[in-house]
């Protein structure tokens, strides 16, 4: 909230959906800038999922969301097996 600078959740629900859409993009780019792990952004954004979801905000484009995520996780090339050298 204080990203979008709002103080009643109230007010994250009173947008259309691409305004929503821009800003749940907009959130995950300065996330990325803040250099977050791939893996804490995808969880910060399953949690703003799971508002709009409980919420019936269901016509969001939530695969647009993540492939802005999962084209940092393809650039970083993560071994999700650490080897010992």
């Amino acid at each position: 909230m204080r990203f979008l600078k709002v103080e009643d959740w109230d007010k994250l629900l009173e947008s259309d959906p691409k305004t929503i859409q821009k800003n749940i993009c907009d959130y995950i780019v300065f996330m990325r800038s803040k250099n977050l792990a791939p893996k804490s952004i995808a969880f910060y954004v399953a949690a703003i999922r799971k508002f709009y979801d409980m919420n019936d905000i269901i016509t969001l484009n939530w695969k647009k969301s993540i492939s802005s995520n999962q084209s940092q996780n393809q650039d970083q090339k993560i071994d999700p097996i650490p080897t010992k050298k």
